[in-house]
């Protein structure tokens, strides 16, 4: 009887337990979402919906969750530092939400990721989940073509696998119905996300909420493998080395960033014929991400220990009493 017992709760454990084995993102959540602010998403949002859209969606989140927001054109601004979403979001990032305007001339998403890198690596809570949720056009205009093609390739080979690394999840939208250059659709790929395409704001509440059941379920471990190197670009050792320049930092304009991405991308060049880089081991970052299940699903480990000594315990004393 008290063996019966004993299996039942093991039972009941692992029914109620189990989803975190299976990945469940962590019961905590750091969100940094950035929004496009340029000139190009008026055409998509004309009645200016988006702040309203995100509002729902972040007042329909029970979760322990917080919240910051940049927005950005050719250059990105933190409007508001991470707060808990609470009962309501905080008065920044409602007023931060207010200021969506399209009054930027161009859109540089590569600027606004990097700075929200920068904000979950410094001020993310220890053991949360992190994620990036990107709405924006799905290409960088800053009204030069070398340039663009240099932002594009930084965001989509650095930036990307720093992300991965960092176990950042990014999630994104496109106001598109068919995206321009699959950008975003790849950097979510690289990193865990998930990416949705709309063609205008109608459509957001029901991308939101499929975002809404991803961001919460998918499990971090099935974030991204860094991207491999990509032979006309060289960047993906860039970021692999650790080049200092290429590093998030918060106050970086569009201008010096550019330079920072040459910069880095002859250093990698120069390091990759001297042969100096070493092959970077998958058994780390595997190891780290057993490391990370077991912080985040704690409780199902101690219950199921729990049980299974118990149900020793149970089996020792049934057969002393035979």
């Amino acid at each position: 009887m008290i063996a019966t017992g004993l299996l039942a709760l093991l039972v009941t454990l692992f029914t109620f337990l189990a989803p975190a084995a299976a990945g469940i993102a962590p019961a905590k959540e750091d969100i940094v979402l950035v929004i496009d602010n340029s000139n190009g998403m008026k055409q998509l949002d004309v009645e200016l919906t988006v702040a309203d859209t995100i509002k729902t969606f972040l007042g329909a989140i029970s979760r322990d969750v917080e919240v910051a927001l940049i927005l950005f054109d050719d250059n990105a601004s933190l409007k508001a530092p991470f707060a808990p979403l609470g009962d309501t979001p905080s008065q920044a990032l409602l007023r931060g939400l207010e200021m969506i305007d399209y009054g930027g001339r161009f859109s540089n998403s590569s600027a606004a990721i990097e700075r929200a890198l920068h904000e979950l690596s410094e001020n993310g809570r220890p053991g949360a989940g992190k994620s990036i949720i990107v709405l924006a056009q799905d290409r960088i205009d800053t009204g030069n073509e070398a340039q663009d093609l240099n932002f594009t390739r930084w965001l989509s080979d650095v930036l990307a696998e720093q992300a991965a690394k960092s176990r950042i999840r990014i999630f994104s939208i496109a106001l598109s119905g068919i995206p321009d250059s699959g950008l975003l659709q790849n950097l979510a790929r690289l990193t865990g996300g998930e990416a949705y395409a709309v063609s205008n704001s109608s459509e957001l509440p029901a991308a939101f909420d499929r975002l809404t059941a991803d961001i919460f379920s998918t499990p971090l471990a099935s974030a991204g493998a860094p991207p491999a190197a990509n032979e006309d670009s060289g960047t993906a050792e860039m970021a692999s080395g650790g080049t200092p320049d290429t590093a998030p930092h918060p106050d970086r304009s569009s201008a010096e960033a550019a330079a920072a991405f040459e910069t880095a991308k002859a250093d990698t060049a120069q390091s990759s014929v001297a042969g100096t880089e070493a092959p970077s081991s998958p058994f780390w970052p595997r190891l780290r991400g057993i490391y990370d299940w077991a912080i985040r699903n704690w409780v199902l480990i101690l219950g199921l220990a729990v049980a299974v000594g118990l149900l020793g315990i149970a089996s020792k004393l049934r057969r002393q009493s035979n």
